[in-house]
């Protein structure tokens, strides 16, 4: 385990909803640079929404459970969009944002504390699969969403195939020996915090004999670019 917790995107999203913000956010995975990433990116509508996100959003009607909300971009637009929507965030400072954005329902916790079951939908969007961390925790993680759903209810989420994240200049993959390939450590920097965690991109062979442990089946509503669906 890797982590480090300065709730730096917490931080960032705060002082961009105050218009405090002078920096971006300094991206490493697994060591590697990745370039950097603006907080505005959390407060996007929904015309600037990849297609991906764009598509899950599009939901007929029920209650709906935005987990990992961050700003609120999807649960302020559901809300807007006349639904019954709960934004559930592990960042206080994000939850403050959110309450000030006018979301209405705004809960501070992570999934695994939440126990609510009367939700419709489960929204897991921007990778939100990840959380599970690791990849002998992804089918436990499926239980527990499934969990605070009624009935027949659904889980939306998008995951990537990072597999091109390994690719070498002549076309091979230097795969790690040590860990699943879509275990990665995140570093985020920002402003002097520095924050550390785990994070997991699951393939679709993983995620769909993941979610049939589960007891679950699995429904592809549309497969993006770089591996995403």
């Amino acid at each position: 385990m890797n982590e480090k917790y300065a709730d730096v995107l917490g931080i960032a999203i705060k002082r961009e909803f105050e218009g405090t913000n002078s920096s971006t956010i300094q991206l490493k995975i697994n060591g590697r640079d990745e370039g950097e990433m603006h907080p505005s990116i959390f407060f996007r509508d929904f015309d600037e929404m990849p297609m991906l996100e764009q598509k899950a959003l599009v939901i007929p009607n029920g209650k709906i459970l935005d987990i990992g909300a961050a700003a609120g971009c999807h649960s302020l637009w559901l809300q807007n969009a006349g639904f019954d929507v709960t934004a559930l965030e592990i960042s206080e400072k994000c939850c403050e944002v959110m309450h000030q954005r006018g979301i209405e329902k705004v809960v501070h916790s992570g999934v695994e504390s939440y126990s609510t079951s009367d939700h419709d939908y489960a929204l897991l969007l921007m990778n939100g699969l990840g959380m599970a961390k690791y990849k002998e925790e992804l089918t436990g993680f499926l239980m527990k969403v499934a969990s605070l759903l009624k009935p027949g209810g659904r889980i939306i989420g998008d995951s990537t195939n990072i597999l091109y994240f390994y690719e070498e200049e002549d076309g091979s993959l230097a795969l790690p020996s040590d860990r699943y390939f879509g275990e990665v450590t995140f570093e985020l920097e920002y402003e002097g915090l520095l924050e550390t965690f785990d994070w997991m991109y699951p393939d679709p062979e993983l995620l769909e004999d993941s979610i049939s442990e589960a007891g679950l089946v699995l429904e592809n509503l549309h497969h993006g670019t770089n591996g995403a669906n």
